[in-house]
């Protein structure tokens, strides 16, 4: 599974800092289900088919937009061309969609990736300045 083969800082498991179990977001949401039952696979995927019916009335109500940046990315012919707005909306999902979605975390488990986060999430970008960098640029 994705992230499956991460190699964390060693520190993090040397100096037990954190559960090494715990690296993997995948397998903290299915200890969530454990711990929680009544969250039912059925539950949560209809949560996620839910969530992905809301964003994209919102996107169409123009909610969205406002906060949208284009950004250049080059296409797969490799032609420059830009992203104006998020492709991780799937408005035409079902609940069979997501039952038959495989649970790459644990056999038989409730967490796929038609409820989980994209993985775009993970891909934003921290700026770190001092103080008088921030005065002088603003």
């Amino acid at each position: 599974p994705i992230g499956g083969n991460a190699d964390p800082n060693p520190r993090f498991v040397a100096e037990k800092m954190v559960d090494p179990g715990a690296l993997n977001m995948g397998v903290t949401a299915e200890r969530i289900f454990d711990r929680f039952p009544h969250l039912t696979k059925e539950r949560s995927d209809r949560f996620g088919m839910l969530s992905q019916h809301k964003a994209q009335a919102a996107y169409d109500a123009g909610r969205f937009q406002p906060d949208l940046v284009s950004v250049a990315v080059k296409d797969a012919e490799g032609s420059w061309a830009l992203a104006a707005e998020d492709e991780g909306r799937r408005p035409q999902t079902t609940m069979e969609d997501l039952a038959a979605l495989k649970t790459p975390f644990r056999p038989h488990g409730r967490v796929t990736a038609g409820t989980s986060s994209p993985l775009t999430d993970g891909a934003t970008m921290s700026l770190l300045a001092g103080g008088r960098a921030v005065k002088e640029l603003g």
